[in-house]
């Protein structure tokens, strides 16, 4: 239920033309505490394997590693737009969820989360690699 009202929120605010910055930050702020708390619910219930654990490492490894970066006084640089980081988002929401819910065995869910998790993680790679000027790309 909550990943739907995050989806009608976000296409409202954007059709309405009403996005503001501090909406903007507070959804990326209960998106991030979502994704750290659900998976730990997740594994907790044994319906998540641990290492699923490292989707919700990831971000916080990402700003972190940015964080140090500048106060090393290192380059950061702007990530250019994707069209996959929305979508990969939307499919570790739906994915969680579903985990959660008992209608799938755990058999199915675990290795289910492997196929999920790969390309997120392969995107927060690309993304700190594009960031940090070991990668040069345009848009995806």
């Amino acid at each position: 239920m909550g990943v739907a009202l995050d989806a009608v929120d976000g296409a409202t605010a954007r059709t309405a033309g009403r996005r503001t910055e501090l909406g903007e930050r507070l959804d990326l702020a209960f998106d991030t505490l979502g994704f750290l708390v659900a998976p730990l619910v997740g594994v907790a219930w044994g319906r998540l394997p641990v290492w699923y654990l490292s989707i919700s490492a990831a971000r916080y490894l990402y700003r972190g590693g940015l964080a140090w970066r500048e106060r090393r006084g290192r380059p950061v640089f702007d990530l250019s737009p994707s069209r996959v980081r929305r979508p990969l988002a939307a499919l570790q929401m739906a994915f969680i969820t579903a985990a959660l819910l008992p209608l799938l065995p755990v058999r199915v869910v675990h290795p289910a989360a492997a196929v999920v998790a790969v390309p997120s993680l392969a995107v927060f790679a690309r993304d700190y690699l594009t960031v940090t000027g070991r990668l040069h790309r345009d848009e995806d």
